[in-house]
């Protein structure tokens, strides 16, 4: 699945391994996990899509596995939600956990904002 549109942030990404309580089957790239902020108190989950994978070197080609740990291009789906609500939570340093469903899958952290915000980073 091609964006249409530029990405809203990205992300550095450790998804789980089994043994830490991750998916039995390694995610691949495409793979649409469910978004949570780390200090979020309300229990939904956002649609924000790590479609892009990539490491320091190269993009993930898309079907391939997952790295463990990679950097992710998100894309939030909801724009209305992107202008009202995460550009006031999107900050770099901001802490994120994936899931599959209820199941915790991944954790990362924001490494850079495309999205219209003056907001300063977490310290």
């Amino acid at each position: 699945m091609k964006p249409i549109r530029p990405h809203d942030f990205e992300g550095w990404i450790r998804f789980l391994r089994e043994d830490e309580g991750g998916r039995k089957l390694p995610p691949v790239v495409g793979f649409r996990p469910d978004f949570k902020y780390r200090d979020q108190i309300e229990p939904s989950h956002w649609c924000i899509w790590p479609l892009e994978l990539f490491t320091a070197v190269v993009d993930v080609p898309e079907g391939s596995i997952a790295p463990t740990q990679c950097f992710g291009r998100f894309w939030i789906l909801s724009e209305e939600l992107a202008q009202t609500y995460h550009k006031y939570k999107l900050r770099i340093g901001v802490e994120f956990m994936l899931y599959s469903g209820w199941h915790l899958i991944g954790e990362g952290s924001v490494t850079k904002l495309n999205m219209n915000t003056e907001l300063p980073p977490v310290e």
